[in-house]
């Protein structure tokens, strides 16, 4: 699709979006769309007006109407309910649809303040190429913590219905392709743990000081050897794999009491937790028995990711997350050799 054609599709969704129509006549709009996406990213612009559409509720005291509202009109029209759920879920068995949106902790590479901060400010301010992947989606219709919230507080009964709307399509390749997202963005995390867990400083300061013996590569290992085998039942191994690097992370707090650490370090140690909470959400879509994949994980998986998403892009979200590291790293008592936070000569207030 042309810049020209995408720019025209925007320009008439958010026509639509705001126009003076009713609800009904805007909705019957969207899903008539449904019916006649020709390509993967006029299929991303269709569902991000379709969650555009539901997410006006979150400012309203019914929060969830438009759902409810939503089911109606699938009730009347089954055409369009069997259109838009096979449409999302062509979207969805997609290659690295859903992988990105996945691997969002609000964590970057980089934790220095200005360097980060202006690689944000960037972002917001210069056009990026669609890759019309779930991410993209997330990015382009929530951009605040209510909308973290209105997704969180979703009731079950919608997301019931939901998940019997894709039950009915009958489409097992989908599951398939939700375990297999989480499947790489698992590997994905690993990678990265066993990068951080193995550089020296951590090693140093834990009772692992020997790369092979780091549960931290020990973890990737043994998620490889249970998917290889096809024990899916074999989740508590893995877990326990996860609570071994959990007590290097502790242990290496406890080393910052009596030595000190810099505000690096400390970031080093948040981005582990951070990715071992995700892959531990992760590791119980993967591992569930036959090929069951439980629509509330699912959605609590959505909910993490979406919230990493845009801890990810706020400017104001990384300066917090910085005040958070000087604050913890105070919290832990910098030892003599350590960075300190205090100056007392003006040379050391220049140098912090």
């Amino acid at each position: 699709m042309s810049l020209r054609t995408s720019l025209a599709s925007q320009v008439t969704k958010f026509k639509t979006l705001f126009s003076n129509e009713t609800p009904n006549a805007i909705a019957s709009e969207i899903l008539r769309a449904s019916t006649s996406l020709k390509d993967q990213e006029e299929a991303t612009l269709w569902l991000e007006s379709l969650l555009a559409w539901l997410k006006k509720d979150s400012a309203t005291p019914g929060r969830f109407t438009r759902f409810r509202f939503l089911f109606q009109i699938f009730d009347a029209r089954p055409e369009w309910q069997k259109s838009v759920f096979e449409q999302i879920a062509v979207l969805l068995k997609q290659k690295d649809f859903l992988l990105r949106f996945f691997l969002q902790t609000g964590y970057s590479d980089h934790h220095g303040l200005l360097q980060e901060t202006a690689r944000r400010t960037l972002a917001r301010i210069l056009p990026a190429a669609r890759e019309n992947d779930l991410y993209e989606v997330a990015r382009e219709t929530f951009h605040s913590d209510g909308d973290v919230v209105w997704l969180e507080t979703i009731p079950s009964e919608i997301i019931n219905r939901i998940t019997g709307y894709f039950q009915a399509n009958h489409d097992p390749a989908l599951a398939t392709a939700l375990r297999s997202a989480a499947r790489e963005a698992c590997f994905v995390f690993l990678a990265r743990i066993a990068d951080l867990g193995l550089t020296t400083e951590i090693r140093q300061r834990s009772q692992f000081p020997t790369p092979s013996d780091s549960p931290f590569l020990i973890a990737s290992r043994k998620l490889t050897e249970l998917l290889a085998s096809g024990q899916t039942q074999s989740e508590p191994q893995f877990l326990d794999c996860l609570s071994d690097c959990e007590k290097v992370i502790a242990a290496v707090y406890d080393d910052m009491e009596k030595n000190g650490a810099s505000v690096g370090l400390v970031y080093r140690l948040e981005v582990l937790s951070a990715a071992l909470e995700r892959v531990r959400l992760l590791s119980r879509i993967i591992f569930q028995a036959d090929g069951h994949v439980d629509p509330k994980l699912v959605h609590r998986l959505l909910v993490v990711s979406l919230a990493g998403t845009l801890d990810g892009r706020m400017i104001i979200g990384h300066i917090r997350q910085q005040t958070h590291l000087l604050s913890r790293k105070i919290a832990e008592r910098n030892g003599v050799s350590g960075e300190h936070y205090i100056a007392r000569t003006s040379q050391e207030r220049l140098s912090m």
